[in-house]
């Protein structure tokens, strides 16, 4: 499949994935309109380890914050 440049691809409903609005119950991951129910941690049956931010200056160039490296 090559690229179509005929396609309008962002409102094409194959690739459409909508806002991430929707949030989990039991993980708070958010999720999209077309997304199962469960798919993000099987409805709480797979539980990860919370993730220690990194340390500097990753942690403030990966939030965004560029103030410290300009």
């Amino acid at each position: 499949m090559n690229y179509d440049f005929m396609i309008d691809y962002k409102n094409d409903l194959i690739v459409l994935l909508g806002a991430m609005s929707i949030v989990c119950q039991y993980c708070l991951a958010l999720k999209g309109n077309y997304e199962s129910e469960g798919m993000c941690c099987l409805n709480i049956k797979i539980k990860l380890e919370e993730i220690c931010p990194p340390s500097e200056p990753l942690n403030s160039l990966l939030i965004g914050d560029h103030s410290k490296h300009g």
